[in-house]
């Protein structure tokens, strides 16, 4: 495995193009020095980037380009997966990424990042990684069945939603967006409203100032572009 977990271009969207860290205790950080590899550190980083970029869009849910936000996250995850700063990989090295993100996903559904799971799961399941003939952690069916939010209409995540007291869950926001839009498109005013009043509560409470990963502004790929990258392998 190559010393870094995560290409240049990686870095910049998941990690370096952060200016703050998620305060960690001391001990914590004394703990990872001592039992924890490179990998595990590098992990643990993502995950709670991730988290913090959760809250961050929740806060900014109704603005104009989400959707087009959540839409760059998933496809830019998958580019990260299957190029190396936009140049073609081995077909070993996309087995790295995968396995890499395939942990996020797992690490992010254990803290009830709904949202980077979801995201994570889209990437890992589009058709551009799928149909790439290569090893996968064998554990890779098992991680990917709990990731249920019921697509199509997503309503069984909206229906979960209506029993969630913590603000520790945090929602898939790809979710509540496609729930929205296709309860508008067929007339269902009333679940369109509730599923709004779920999300308005985030503009209230203090994540405003959560820095949102720069994943999410990226210029949106077309799926035939993806395609076409993974073409390569």
């Amino acid at each position: 495995m190559r010393k870094r977990t995560l290409s240049d271009d990686g870095l910049n969207l998941f990690l370096n193009g952060m200016t703050t860290l998620p305060p960690v205790h001391w001990t914590k950080r004394l703990f990872c020095h001592l039992f924890h590899s490179n990998y595990d550190e590098r992990l643990y980083d993502v995950v709670n980037k991730c988290r913090e970029s959760t809250q961050g869009l929740c806060a900014y849910f109704f603005a104009e380009n989400m959707q087009d936000r959540l839409d760059a996250g998933v496809m830019h995850t998958i580019r990260l997966i299957v190029t190396r700063d936009n140049k073609k990989v081995k077909k070993r090295d996309v087995e790295k990424n995968f396995r890499f993100f395939l942990d996020i996903m797992e690490n992010a559904h254990k803290q009830s990042d709904n949202q980077t799971a979801h995201m994570m799961y889209l990437a890992l399941t589009h058709p551009a990684i799928q149909n790439i003939d290569m090893k996968r952690p064998k554990r890779t069916d098992n991680v990917l069945s709990k990731i249920k939010y019921g697509a199509p209409t997503y309503r069984n995540h909206i229906k979960y939603w209506r029993s969630v007291r913590s603000d520790d869950i945090l929602p898939s926001l790809i979710a509540f967006k496609i729930f929205i839009r296709r309860c508008e498109f067929a007339g269902k005013d009333h679940d369109a409203e509730e599923a709004k009043e779920m999300m308005e509560i985030f503009q209230y409470l203090e994540h405003r100032h959560s820095e949102i990963l720069p994943i999410y502004n990226q210029k949106k790929m077309s799926a035939v572009e993806l395609l076409r990258l993974a073409k390569k392998l």
